[in-house]
């Protein structure tokens, strides 16, 4: 698993294909394997949509093989965004969050909340990520460009 995870980081996909491809094989409740090659698909080609459905398929099967891979979850979230499936998405992302209410993942929730059109339940979690930040730091403007559309969709006549 290391390796891969290496070969991933280092751009070198094919051969992280093959180290994947072959460790699977023999070790298939691995959930790090899992994880890993939801990577490597989210990386290959993310216009394909075979490409994204087979990541999320590897990061839904590393979370159930091991519940404490919590940025796995995250992947997963952000993967089911990108396919549109937000229900399931938000379901992971709250996940991920309950282990660690980092500034990341408060931001995914939100964006998934208000993507949905539930902006009540994502200011909580843009203020809390606003507050948890310093305030120079480079997610600030997108959470207030959120939390700003937020207010706004509250403002309009329905």
């Amino acid at each position: 698993a290391a390796l891969a995870y290496f070969l991933l980081d280092a751009g070198e996909l094919d051969a992280a294909g093959q180290v994947l491809r072959t460790a699977l094989a023999q070790w298939p409740h691995h959930a790090a394997l899992h994880w890993y090659m939801g990577l490597l698909h989210r990386q290959t080609d993310q216009a394909q949509p075979t490409h994204m459905a087979l990541a999320a398929e590897h990061l839904r099967r590393a979370c159930q093989l091991d519940a404490t891979l919590h940025e796995a979850a995250t992947t997963l979230a952000w993967t089911l965004h990108d396919m549109g499936q937000l229900p399931e998405a938000t379901e992971w992302a709250s996940k991920a969050l309950q282990a660690s209410r980092e500034p990341a993942r408060l931001l995914l929730l939100g964006w998934l909340h208000q993507r949905r059109g539930d902006v009540m339940s994502a200011m909580p979690l843009y203020r809390e990520a606003i507050a948890t930040l310093p305030f120079d730091a480079p997610e600030q403007s997108r959470l207030h460009l959120h939390l700003g559309q937020c207010l706004a969709h509250l403002q309009r006549p329905r």
